[in-house]
């Protein structure tokens, strides 16, 4: 049988298959399984908790302000939803207040990892060149 087994918030933890005398161990504490025709994609669905479909997770809608800027030049991205954690070169933060600001002294490539469930996870690659 397939099966998936999601959080409380409805995110998809796992997906897989089992005899079904297994099936009563395929959730831990604080999950729940589900035995489905075929198995939700955990990367881009979730489980909506009021009413118990499977729906496609939002996509970040950011607003950058260029993919390649200048040594010392402030990119700024806008439009994060509160409480989305960006990691990247140097740190990770939570964002509060919808945007972020960042510069650096040294050209080159730079990842930013935008995280906040149920949103899809979204990687932004900035290009910093000399001035």
């Amino acid at each position: 049988m397939i099966f998936y087994v999601v959080d409380a918030t409805g995110k998809i933890m796992r997906t897989g298959s089992c005899p079904e005398k297994d099936f009563n161990i395929q959730a831990g504490a604080g999950e729940t399984a589900y035995i489905v025709a075929s198995a939700p994609n955990m990367l881009e669905q979730y489980r909506f908790p009021v009413t118990g479909r499977i729906r496609s997770r939002p996509e970040f809608d950011l607003s950058i302000s260029g993919l390649t800027i200048s040594v010392g030049e402030t990119l700024l991205i806008s439009g994060i939803p509160t409480g989305t954690v960006v990691d990247y070169v140097g740190g990770s933060e939570i964002v509060d207040d919808g945007d972020i600001e960042w510069s650096s002294e040294i050209a080159g490539e730079y990842e930013f990892v935008f995280q906040n469930f149920p949103y899809q996870a979204k990687v932004v690659k900035i290009e910093i060149t000399e001035a």
